[in-house]
């Protein structure tokens, strides 16, 4: 495990510990997109209004 910085001190007890920080990425992915349900989902929303 990683040790605690000193920006965590104050915040975390001693027995606690970060397992990671920061963000995820911010760029779009289209690995995992499901396509039959995309698009069916457009054609319910384009004959809903």
């Amino acid at each position: 495990m990683s040790t605690q910085t000193d920006g965590w001190d104050d915040i975390l007890n001693g027995s606690k510990t970060i397992l990671r920080q920061g963000r995820p990425d911010a760029g779009l992915s289209f690995q995992n997109i499901n396509i039959m349900s995309t698009l069916m989902g457009l054609f319910v929303i384009g004959f809903s209004g």
